[in-house]
């Protein structure tokens, strides 16, 4: 791989380290960003995330096994080079461009690039982007063009739906955290299909237009930022839409109130903080957005039926049990609870974070 412009030797390191993921098969906890820490150039805020799966052992084996995932945040670098896996590149953020054969397509995000197999090429963003990275052996590249996943003409593919990349990523980095518990590389896999097939049905997808354009678009910002303080008026005209039109319109489409929403996403993120670690309820109340650890208790414990204390001790207890060969909890059934209070109870209640 050669690369050039923006950080030079750092992001040149940067891609030998993912070659060596790739290629040597280093431990799956192996963190990029922290075999760069030393190099000064490299950008102090990036996050990266690296795993290598392919030696980790599968409970339910797919047909599509994932050999690597990576998550760059601000990448720099350009490629010069053959890849020798079957790889999927999404584009959350930035645009650049992709050459093959001579022909050259724009990227601009959000979208897919599928990069070819023993084939020189060339990809890059003109500034930066924000890159997820999924790859597999290179005999998988026959198995998704006979399933009609890969179209050789056609490497590059664009979304109309941010918001859903954004949260189907966000639950794989989620998943990426834990590759050692039973059955939890199968569901990696399986993510990384469905995150590879929806982006085809979102392309498929007529785009949104209009105020529905800008919903969308507040979604995702409280999707990011649903931990802080939001002037939801405010959001409403910076997307152009008047609070009045905004709170009708985020009805017709999420069939509940945006203080619900903010909600949901709150005690989504409180269920996962205290199954996956030791924070106090207090601490997991200030990290979450509520000042007050008692009316994130009461809001808890109303919201799912449950008292946080008492949360904790059940799912960290189903927690070990399938370290012993029991069934691992997933984000989809720790707040099973708030499912139900979302599809029954969204009338019921006010609207209040």
């Amino acid at each position: 791989m050669v690369p050039y412009g923006g950080h030079g030797v750092a992001l040149y390191f940067f891609s030998l380290a993912l070659s060596a993921l790739e290629e040597y098969a280093l431990p799956a906890s192996t963190d990029v960003g922290a075999m760069l820490e030393n190099i000064d150039n490299f950008p102090k805020n990036t996050a990266i995330i690296c795993r290598q799966l392919l030696a980790a052992k599968r409970r339910f084996p797919s047909d599509f096994p994932v050999r690597t995932v990576a998550y760059i945040p601000n990448k720099t670098l350009r490629l010069r080079t053959i890849k020798d896996r079957a790889s999927f590149v999404f584009i959350l953020k930035g645009c650049g461009e992709f050459s093959c054969d001579a022909r050259t397509w724009p990227v601009e995000a959000p979208c897919v690039i599928v990069q070819p197999v023993g084939v020189p090429f060339e990809l890059g963003p003109h500034k930066e982007w924000e890159e997820l990275y999924i790859n597999y052996a290179r005999e998988k590249r026959a198995l998704f063009e006979a399933r009609g996943i890969v179209v050789p003409d056609r490497p590059v593919w664009q979304l109309h739906d941010a918001g859903l990349l954004r949260r189907r990523v966000r639950e794989l980095l989620d998943a990426l955290a834990d590759v050692d518990s039973y059955g939890h590389v199968d569901r990696i896999d399986r993510l990384c299909e469905l995150l590879i097939v929806e982006s085809l049905i979102n392309e498929a997808t007529p785009p949104v237009v209009g105020k529905a354009r800008a919903i969308l678009a507040i979604r995702g910002y409280l999707e990011q930022h649903y931990r802080e303080a939001v002037d939801l008026h405010r959001l409403a005209l910076d997307h152009g839409i008047s609070p009045t039109d905004f709170r009708r319109k985020w009805h017709d489409l999420l069939r509940m109130p945006p203080g619900r929403f903010i909600a949901q996403l709150r005690i989504r993120e409180a269920c996962r903080l205290l199954e996956e670690t030791h924070q106090t309820v207090s601490e997991i109340a200030a990290a979450i957005g509520y000042d007050d650890p008692l009316y994130f208790s009461r809001r808890f414990q109303h919201l799912t039926g449950i008292a946080a204390s008492r949360y904790r001790y059940t799912h960290q207890l189903c927690g070990r049990a399938s370290s012993h060969g029991g069934a691992a909890p997933t984000p989809d059934s720790r707040c099973q609870r708030i499912a139900g209070w979302e599809k029954g109870s969204v009338h019921q209640h006010g609207a209040g974070v």
